[in-house]
Parts: structure tokens; C-alpha cells; sequence
């Protein structure tokens, strides 16, 4: 995957996408900001996502935040926008 060193970090876009919803969505729980590390976590565990599916070899987000539990919901709200 390739990203554009001036652009922002794929969790920063999502979240962003995310804040500019309208505010009477009730289908998921506002997202609590991350910090700079989390977010960058968020990114790896975004990339090896889409890697694994790219290869055919599909995992899912509770065994990608095996490690990383607390970022679980973050990772499949990031995941229901890319599709």
C-alpha cells in the first residue's frame, strides 16, 4: 500500500469521515479520540487487514486486535467505511 507522506495517517481520514456524519446516527457509539500511538496501531492493524484480504487470505478483526484489544471497536468502524 502506498500513502502519500503529506497525507494524513487512513485512521485520521476515517475518523474524520466519521466526525462530518450527522449527529443523529444511532447505529454506533461516537468514537472516543485516540492518541498518536493507537492511532498509529489502528493504521498497522488497518494494513495488515487489507493485505491479507488483497493475498486471499482474509482475518478477522478480533484476531488482528488479538494484541490490541482496546482498539477492536475502533478497527471495525474504520473497516465497515472502507467497504
Amino acid at each position: 500500500m502506498t500513502r502519500r507522506a503529506d497525507a494524513l495517517p487512513l485512521a485520521n481520514y476515517i475518523l474524520s469521515c466519521a466526525a462530518m456524519t450527522p449527529t443523529s446516527r444511532t447505529d454506533s457509539p461516537p468514537v472516543p479520540a485516540l492518541s498518536v500511538d493507537q492511532q498509529a496501531r489502528l493504521d498497522d492493524l488497518i494494513d495488515r487487514y487489507e493485505l491479507a484480504r488483497d493475498v486471499g487470505k482474509p482475518i478477522l478483526a478480533e484476531e488482528l486486535c488479538e494484541h490490541d484489544p482496546d482498539l477492536l471497536t475502533q478497527l471495525l468502524d474504520a473497516l465497515r467505511r472502507l467497504q
